[in-house]
Protein backbone atom coordinates (compact mmCIF):
# COMPACT_ATOMS: atom_id res chain seq x y z
CA UNK A 1 0.00 0.00 0.00
CA UNK A 2 1.19 3.73 -0.55
CA UNK A 3 1.69 5.71 2.01
CA UNK A 4 2.69 9.32 2.58
CA UNK A 5 4.99 10.74 5.39
CA UNK A 6 3.53 12.64 7.78
CA UNK A 7 5.17 15.11 11.13
CA UNK A 8 3.65 18.01 12.30
CA UNK A 9 5.68 20.78 12.73
CA UNK A 10 5.60 21.02 16.55
CA UNK A 11 7.42 17.35 16.49
CA UNK A 12 9.30 18.43 13.80
CA UNK A 13 10.76 21.37 16.05
CA UNK A 14 11.10 19.03 19.08
CA UNK A 15 13.04 16.47 17.28
CA UNK A 16 15.74 18.72 15.83
CA UNK A 17 14.00 17.45 12.70
CA UNK A 18 13.45 14.07 12.53
CA UNK A 19 11.06 11.98 14.88
CA UNK A 20 12.48 9.05 16.96
CA UNK A 21 10.45 6.71 14.78
CA UNK A 22 8.64 8.30 11.84
CA UNK A 23 5.18 8.54 11.46
CA UNK A 24 3.15 7.63 8.39
CA UNK A 25 -0.21 8.01 7.20
CA UNK A 26 -1.40 5.09 4.73
CA UNK A 27 -3.60 6.28 2.38
CA UNK A 28 -6.72 5.47 4.42
CA UNK A 29 -6.11 7.37 6.71
CA UNK A 30 -4.44 5.40 9.19
CA UNK A 31 -1.36 6.28 11.22
CA UNK A 32 1.58 3.70 11.69
CA UNK A 33 5.19 3.58 12.85
CA UNK A 34 7.91 2.84 10.18
CA UNK A 35 11.00 2.65 11.25
CA UNK A 36 13.70 3.93 9.03
CA UNK A 37 16.66 1.53 8.64
CA UNK A 38 20.19 2.01 7.77
CA UNK A 39 22.08 -1.47 6.16
CA UNK A 40 26.22 -1.28 6.33
CA UNK A 41 27.81 -4.52 5.39
CA UNK A 42 30.98 -4.83 2.77
CA UNK A 43 29.58 -7.99 1.16
CA UNK A 44 26.58 -6.52 -1.29
CA UNK A 45 24.99 -10.44 -1.03
CA UNK A 46 24.67 -9.76 3.10
CA UNK A 47 23.43 -5.89 2.73
CA UNK A 48 21.09 -6.67 -0.28
CA UNK A 49 19.32 -10.11 2.02
CA UNK A 50 18.84 -7.92 4.48
CA UNK A 51 17.17 -5.00 2.86
CA UNK A 52 15.34 -7.10 1.44
CA UNK A 53 14.17 -9.31 4.18
CA UNK A 54 13.69 -5.75 6.47
CA UNK A 55 11.78 -4.26 3.37
CA UNK A 56 9.21 -6.84 3.66
CA UNK A 57 7.96 -6.06 6.69
CA UNK A 58 5.06 -3.13 6.92
CA UNK A 59 6.65 -0.87 9.15
CA UNK A 60 10.24 -0.82 8.18
CA UNK A 61 11.98 1.40 5.07
CA UNK A 62 15.66 0.83 4.02
CA UNK A 63 16.51 4.61 3.38
CA UNK A 64 20.75 3.66 2.64
CA UNK A 65 22.95 0.86 2.00
CA UNK A 66 26.40 1.28 2.62
CA UNK A 67 29.46 -0.97 1.69
CA UNK A 68 31.96 -0.12 4.50
CA UNK A 69 32.11 2.37 7.45
CA UNK A 70 32.88 5.98 5.93
CA UNK A 71 30.04 5.61 3.71
CA UNK A 72 27.74 4.42 6.85
CA UNK A 73 28.44 7.67 8.53
CA UNK A 74 27.77 9.42 5.24
CA UNK A 75 24.44 7.54 5.19
CA UNK A 76 23.99 8.49 8.71
CA UNK A 77 24.41 12.24 8.12
CA UNK A 78 21.99 12.29 5.14
CA UNK A 79 18.70 10.19 6.26
CA UNK A 80 18.78 10.51 9.51
CA UNK A 81 17.89 6.91 9.82
CA UNK A 82 16.07 5.26 13.38
CA UNK A 83 18.53 1.97 13.45
CA UNK A 84 21.78 2.03 11.96
CA UNK A 85 22.57 -2.17 11.44
CA UNK A 86 26.45 -2.34 11.01
CA UNK A 87 28.66 -5.12 9.94
CA UNK A 88 31.60 -4.91 13.03
CA UNK A 89 33.96 -5.42 10.04
CA UNK A 90 34.71 -3.86 6.83
CA UNK A 91 37.40 -2.57 5.09
CA UNK A 92 38.58 0.77 5.89
CA UNK A 93 36.64 2.06 8.38
CA UNK A 94 34.85 -0.89 10.61
CA UNK A 95 32.07 -0.72 12.29
CA UNK A 96 33.27 -0.28 15.36
CA UNK A 97 34.85 3.29 14.09
CA UNK A 98 31.10 4.03 12.43
CA UNK A 99 29.21 3.57 15.82
CA UNK A 100 31.30 5.92 16.96
CA UNK A 101 31.12 8.37 14.83
CA UNK A 102 27.15 7.24 14.09
CA UNK A 103 26.56 7.53 17.96
CA UNK A 104 28.12 11.30 18.02
CA UNK A 105 25.54 13.00 15.43
CA UNK A 106 23.34 15.05 16.65
CA UNK A 107 20.05 13.11 16.89
CA UNK A 108 21.73 9.49 16.60
CA UNK A 109 20.16 6.33 15.32
CA UNK A 110 20.31 3.30 17.34
CA UNK A 111 23.34 0.69 16.66
CA UNK A 112 22.82 -3.12 16.03
CA UNK A 113 25.94 -4.13 15.70
CA UNK A 114 26.46 -7.49 13.01
CA UNK A 115 29.12 -10.21 13.08
CA UNK A 116 29.39 -13.63 12.62
CA UNK A 117 32.64 -14.18 14.48
CA UNK A 118 32.00 -15.06 18.26
CA UNK A 119 35.36 -15.54 19.44
CA UNK A 120 36.17 -12.05 18.67
CA UNK A 121 38.02 -9.02 20.15
CA UNK A 122 35.65 -6.91 18.14
CA UNK A 123 32.97 -8.10 19.77
CA UNK A 124 33.82 -7.70 23.28
CA UNK A 125 34.59 -4.01 22.36
CA UNK A 126 31.17 -3.63 20.60
CA UNK A 127 29.96 -5.38 23.82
Amino acid sequence: MEHLEVQSAHEHALDGGRSPLSTSVRATGRYRMVIHVLVADDSEIVRRGIGDVLESADDVHVVAQAWDGRSAVDAARQFSPDVALLDIRMPGMDGLAATREIRALPVPPRVIILTMFGEDEHVDTAV
